[in-house]
């Protein structure tokens, strides 16, 4: 009866071990997209508006196979800066595992170079 206790207790922390690990590596996935494009789609400061109240979606894909994911930003201008010059970006990777709704969110603050 023990055994049967203690090994209901392992194989149970192995399970959560297992979908701790799988999120992680999904997290770090959505991480490495929303670096990614905010690098390489550097905000038009001129045309982007001054200041955005909803995300839009700029790009989906897939994390992992049959793991679908949305990219969506926000640019808005910085309490920082005037005229413009530095723009907070907010981008948001989600997905859906098993059922349940994950996101990361990812913000940094680019300026404008003349």
């Amino acid at each position: 009866m023990i055994v049967t206790y203690v090994s209901l207790a392992f194989i149970q922390t192995l399970m959560n071990n297992i979908k701790a690990e799988k999120l992680a590596k999904f997290k770090t996935m959505a991480y490495s997209e929303a670096v990614n494009w905010i690098e390489n789609n550097r905000p038009d400061f001129d045309a982007d508006a001054l200041s955005t109240t909803t995300l839009t979606v700029v790009h989906t894909g897939e994390l992992a196979e049959g793991v679908p994911y949305t990219l969506e930003k926000e640019i808005t201008l910085s309490s920082l800066g005037d005229n413009g010059k530095y723009k907070t970006i907010r981008v948001r990777v989600s997905w859906t595992e098993r059922g349940e709704d994950k996101e990361l969110i990812y913000a940094t603050i680019k300026a404008k170079y003349d």
